[in-house]
């Protein structure tokens, strides 16, 4: 007996320490993750601290260093006052040299005449206004300043941009019929006592459209920016420009006031071209309850009069709109802009008048004045012509059907076209659409025999609209309902499953039901450190969950 409980005080014993080693286990597992994300994030800070700041200098150097001087680069050192009437160029220049203390050295083929009057004015000054007025450029060195003459000098200039020809287009219409065109074509032919008759129908239909947007966009940027520099720089016949796309440069030949106006025009340009935006998502499906068939109650949903919305294109303030039955848009259809910074307030705000389902979260970058297109769904293939080709001969008749297949999609897809201005305005072109195609079978009768085609049966929401937000505001755009009939069914374990007889312990309902489609979408300008702090919002919802 005491063996026995010897044994059994053993068991109970080892089942403690295995408890103990998993939670000693589960520990660890915690700890390693903590471990991994601090890692993550060091190595993140490490790369904004090495990368994308400038270095720090050491302490010495700092302690050194003067206070900085609160005055525009290029004003320091000594002012002067300086009046010249017709003076040789060359005697001028050299002249500056020694009333300023700076080394000049002046090209052998200076020539002309200067004339100024200036006060109070420094070296860098005197020299620019000489450069603006007869084109005498100047450089400075690490020794000090060269003066060239005004001719025609050759620079090298890099634009950072692919070497791609982009087109893209984005259409919505509203169909309201088609006029069919139809011509019948015969032919006959006989030979030995045998004949054919082959009869086609062509029909073909101009599709009328009651209403259309079509949005265009082609980028070829190198051809542009040629046709741009080349405006700079005039007809000259010594000016020439020749643009390189695989090397990304540009060579420019022209007089030094026409390279200053290029350098300016590719300064502007490449600053408009390089901005980058993050474009996040979510499209959401509200089945509304019974107390919001109409629609979306978005007086209820946000505070009249409140600073946080604006709704339209342009902006109207929110206390003096009446949105509460579907906005001021044709249709019902409306775009809206919140300063809420995420999308969880409003989707918590939502879900007080209905069951959100969310369709799906897609996340894209673009940069400025491209198209970005999302498409999530798939095709399927449906009959969208018919045709039959019927043969006669001795033997008999034959009838060849001409079947023609087209791809029809199904799911959801976005498109957007964005343009950030310097103060990280985002103007957005938005094109959201959500399309379900199913099987609708048609039967046709030819001649003495019946044929059914599957058919395509589509029920798509789209919108097409233009809206300005700020960087970090999220935009709505609501309004697209859909009414479709739901049946809930009710059944008895096991035996509601039975086949034959299963449906005696069954209850079906039906009920219609009303939705409505919201797309909700962020723009954020990217700069330097955006991703960082995305992936410190990614660290702090891990470590929320680990507190589990």
């Amino acid at each position: 007996m005491s063996g026995r409980l010897r044994w059994g005080a053993f068991g109970v014993l080892m089942v403690l320490l295995a408890g103990c080693a998993n939670l000693q286990n589960s520990a660890y597992t915690k700890q390693e993750t903590e471990r991994q994300m601090s890692e993550v994030r060091a190595d993140s800070d490490a790369y904004v601290d090495t990368r994308l700041r400038p270095p720090e200098p050491p302490a010495e150097v700092r302690n050194a260093l003067l206070p900085e001087l609160d005055i525009p680069l290029g004003e320091a050192g000594d002012r002067f006052d300086i009046a010249v009437k017709n003076m040789p160029a060359r005697d001028f220049f050299m002249g500056l040299m020694e009333g300023s203390q700076q080394n000049i050295v002046v090209s052998p083929l200076l020539e002309g005449e200067v004339s100024l009057m200036l006060s109070d004015v420094s070296l860098e000054q005197v020299l620019s206004a000489v450069r603006d007025t007869y084109g005498y450029d100047y450089r400075r060195n690490d020794y000090g300043y060269q003066v060239l003459p005004a001719q025609v000098q050759t620079r090298i200039y890099r634009l950072d941009y692919l070497n791609i020809k982009r087109a893209g287009s984005s259409t919505t219409s509203v169909s309201s019929g088609q006029v069919s065109n139809a011509s019948n074509r015969n032919s006959e032919n006989a030979s030995n006592n045998n004949a054919s008759n082959t009869i086609s129908r062509d029909n073909r239909g101009d599709t009328i459209n009651s209403a259309e947007i079509k949005t265009t966009s082609n980028t070829d940027l190198w051809s542009e920016m040629t046709a741009m520099v080349q405006m700079i720089i005039g007809d000259h016949p010594e000016h020439r420009v020749v643009t390189n796309p695989q090397a990304g440069v540009l060579v420019v030949r022209a007089g030094s006031q026409e390279l200053r106006g290029v350098e300016a025009f590719l300064n502007v340009a490449e600053d408009s071209l390089q901005r980058q935006v993050l474009l996040e998502a979510k499209i959401i499906e509200v089945e509304l309850n019974d107390g919001f068939r109409s629609g979306i109650e978005w007086n209820a949903v946000f505070t009249p009069g409140s600073k946080d919305i604006s709704f339209g294109q342009g902006a109207v303030p929110f206390s003096n709109t009446d949105i509460s039955r579907g906005g001021n848009g044709l249709g019902g259809v409306f775009s809206g802009v919140l300063d809420l910074g995420d999308f969880t307030a409003a989707i918590d705000l939502l879900e007080t008048q209905g069951n959100v389902d969310v369709l799906s979260s897609p996340r894209i970058s673009t940069v400025n004045n491209q198209k970005a297109v999302i498409k999530v769904g798939n095709d399927e293939f449906f009959v969208t012509d018919f045709s039959t080709t019927t043969s006669t001969t001795s033997a008999g008749s034959t009838t060849v059907p001409d079947v023609t297949l087209t791809p029809f999609f199904s799911g959801i897809a976005l498109d957007v076209t964005p343009q950030i201005a310097e103060d990280q305005e985002v103007i957005l072109h938005i094109h959201p659409s959500v399309s379900d195609v199913v099987d609708q079978n048609k039967t046709i009768s030819v001649g003495d025999a019946s044929v059914t085609l599957p058919l395509a049966f589509s029920t798509i929401r789209e919108s097409d609209s233009i809206v300005r937000a700020e960087s970090g505001q999220v935009v709505v755009i609501g309004g697209l309902m859909k009414t479709y009939e739901k049946t809930d069914v009710a059944k008895t374990p096991v035996l509601g499953d039975l086949p034959g007889i299963g449906y005696l312990f069954q209850q079906r309902q039906s009920s219609f039901v009303k939705s409505e489609l919201v797309i909700l979408l962020k723009p954020q300008v990217v700069e330097i450190g955006t991703f960082n702090r995305d992936l410190r919002r990614s660290n702090a919802r891990v470590n929320k969950l680990l507190k589990f």
